[in-house]
C-alpha cells in the first residue's frame, strides 16, 4: 500500500511539473534540478517545498507516510538535503527529478521504529 501512495504522490509531482506538452519531452530528469540547487536559487527551493508538502499532506490524509518529519523544516534545509543526496548520488541523477526529491527525503526523514 505505501508504494502505491508514494506511486501516487510521484504522479502528481510528475504530471504538476509545469510542462504542458509532457507527452512530446521527457520529464526534467534530477541532473538539471542538481545544477539548479547547486546554485540555491529560490525556484529550486519552491519546488522541494512543493514535493516536501505533497509528501507530508498526501501521507496525512492516507495515513501512510513516505517521509516522516519532526518538526519544522525549511527551504534552505531541503536544499541541503537534496544537495547532500545529489552528492553522495550521482548515478542516481538520471532519473525523474521529483523521484530524486522523493528519494532524498525518504533518507532524510525515515519512517519507522527510531534508532538511538
Amino acid at each position: 500500500m505505501k508504494s502505491l501512495l508514494i506511486a501516487g504522490i510521484l504522479s502528481a509531482v510528475l504530471l504538476g511539473a509545469g510542462r504542458p506538452t509532457l507527452g512530446a519531452n521527457p520529464p526534467p530528469a534530477a541532473n538539471e534540478l542538481s545544477i539548479e540547487c547547486a546554485d540555491e536559487t529560490d525556484s529550486c527551493a519552491a519546488y522541494l517545498l512543493g514535493v516536501f508538502d505533497g509528501l507530508v499532506v498526501g501521507g496525512r490524509i492516507t495515513k501512510e507516510n513516505p517521509i516522516c518529519p519532526k518538526g519544522g523544516v525549511n527551504g534552505r534545509q531541503l536544499l541541503l538535503i537534496f544537495n547532500k543526496w545529489a552528492r553522495e548520488n550521482p548515478e542516481k541523477l538520471s532519473i525523474v527529478r521529483g523521484v530524486a526529491v522523493t528519494a532524498a527525503f525518504m533518507d532524510a526523514f525515515p519512517c519507522g521504529p527510531a534508532t538511538p
